[in-house]
């Protein structure tokens, strides 16, 4: 079938926060000018104390009780200067030592009015490798069910955080929810919405036509049905550009869109811009992209595929700039014998291109009792895999059901490869999804891998557990056709 395709014109952070010589400005909640009688009668702080383990960050919120349009920000300070922490103008503490803080919130125009908490904080947790852990996120919708995490780290922008995450919330696999949603954090473990960020995002289409969930200010502006989401995030540090990329797709009723947003690492970020369109007659043509700078361009990877078919291809495309002109997409050469590749990240480490994909078993009709697998490639063409998966779904009862697009970063210095999972597990007659990290020592993981040479996997999966016939239409246009999930 002839593509209907066409293209369009269309660090670790930073320092560690300095010690507050002097009261710095929280974000006001709300700003209004002072005028006469105005007055400020309460200041309150959303929790009386908070436990913490080392390395992670929380994020205070304060409310200030005022008439006559008092300024209702607050300033946050510590009592005697901290001893333990370090604190940002927005109120987010990260905990440095074992012991104890008292941090204060004053009111901007009446310093005199305050409240106090108190912040333990713990020796951290014992991060064993090859453990999966809970991924915990505090997602828009409230239910933390979320896919498609995108992890990134070491990127040259001005910002406090060490670590940044997109997700897609899914809860119950309600596809309305599926908006690219950043989450921060100082130790990877622990993660924060980034203050001043809009959660979601971005959501497709413009504010006239979709209804607003929290404080969304950024809209693709593409024609959107009501069932229109946004999926498929991918993190990318532009280290030339110094600033932090994030595309992802968009599927309408007869089109299929990559798009992309930068932040040059606060909470600003540019406008979406469409970088490629496909026409795809059913399936998706562009699903789960991901992206990589190598060798002074842009290159992409894609799936071409069905939910549910047997079969899918790897595509690749390049672009000058990673925003106009990218090539006609080709297909490289990668097979995992007995499973269809379906979601995938790549990155550049370890002197190579490696690819974590989602695959799931060629014998089913669904795509999401898949497992984990890797692959290593020298030109992005061409992919040598593995027999064996990196993560079995069958390993881990909170993906029971299926591992689904996950994200790796690897840190050269203590060999560790640190994943975050996503997947699904079931949950009486529906599926729930779910998020984890996990850690590996990278030697060790590769040579536990058999590099595949022709033979035939024989996959060990299995139907999830469930008390009733479950379905799924996946309507990001993964499916066969645009099927859609109210």
């Amino acid at each position: 079938m002839r593509d209907r395709w066409r293209r369009t014109t269309m660090p670790r952070g930073a320092a560690r926060m300095l010690r507050l010589a002097v009261p710095a400005l929280a974000l006001a909640c709300e700003h209004a000018p002072s005028g006469p009688g105005a007055s400020v009668s309460s200041v309150t702080i959303a929790t009386a104390a908070v436990d913490l383990a080392q390395g992670q960050t929380y994020c205070f919120s304060a409310h200030v009780a005022a008439s006559g349009g008092t300024d209702r920000s607050v300033t946050w300070r510590a009592r005697h200067g901290l001893h333990n922490g370090s604190m940002d103008a927005d109120g987010c503490y990260e905990a440095d030592s074992v012991g104890t803080d008292t941090i204060i919130a004053a009111s901007t125009v009446d310093p005199g009015t305050t409240a106090i908490v108190t912040v333990t904080i713990r020796p951290a947790d014992p991060w064993p490798l090859a453990a999966m852990t809970d991924l915990a996120l505090p997602t828009y919708d409230g239910s933390g069910q979320a896919i498609h995490p995108s992890e990134l780290t070491a990127c040259p922008v001005r910002s406090r955080w060490r670590y940044r995450t997109a997700v897609t919330p899914y809860p119950y696999l309600k596809s309305n929810y599926e908006n690219p949603s950043v989450f921060v954090s100082s130790d990877q473990r622990h993660w924060v919405l980034q203050p001043g960020t809009p959660n979601p995002l971005v959501m497709p289409g413009t504010a006239t036509q979709t209804s607003a969930v929290g404080k969304t200010r950024y809209y693709t502006g593409l024609p959107a049905p009501a069932w229109s989401t946004l999926s498929d995030p991918d993190f990318v540090c532009d280290s030339v550009g110094h600033a932090v990329r994030l595309y992802f797709r968009q599927i309408g009723d007869s089109a299929e869109y990559i798009l992309y947003m930068q932040s040059r690492g606060d909470s600003n970020w540019s406008p979406p811009q469409t970088v490629m369109v496909a026409h795809p007659e059913a399936g998706g043509e562009m699903i789960s992209p991901s992206f990589v700078y190598l060798q002074q361009a842009w290159r992409a990877w894609f799936v071409r595929g069905a939910c549910g078919a047997t079969s899918s291809e790897v595509r690749t495309s390049v672009s000058t700039d990673g925003t106009t002109g990218f090539s006609d997409p080709e297909t490289v050469d990668i097979e995992q014998a007995g499973y269809v590749i379906w979601h995938l990240q790549v990155r550049a480490f370890a002197g190579a291109l490696w690819m974590l994909y989602s695959a799931y078993p060629n014998t089913v009709d669904k795509c999401y009792a898949g497992d984990l697998f890797l692959a290593r490639s020298d030109d992005g063409r061409s992919w040598s895999t593995f027999e064996q998966p990196v993560l079995n779904h069958l390993d881990y009862p909170q993906f029971e059901a299926g591992l689904y697009r996950s994200s790796m970063l690897y840190d050269s210095a203590s060999d560790v490869l640190t994943v975050q999972v996503s997947g699904y597990y079931s949950q009486g007659t529906q599926l729930a999804a779910a998020t984890g990290t996990i850690r590996f020592g990278f030697t060790q993981l590769l040579s536990g891998l058999t590099p595949a040479a022709g033979a035939t996997v024989r996959p060990r999966a299995r139907e999830p557990r469930l008390a009733a016939p479950f379905h799924s239409p996946l309507s990001d246009g993964e499916a066969r056709g645009f099927l859609v999930d109210d």
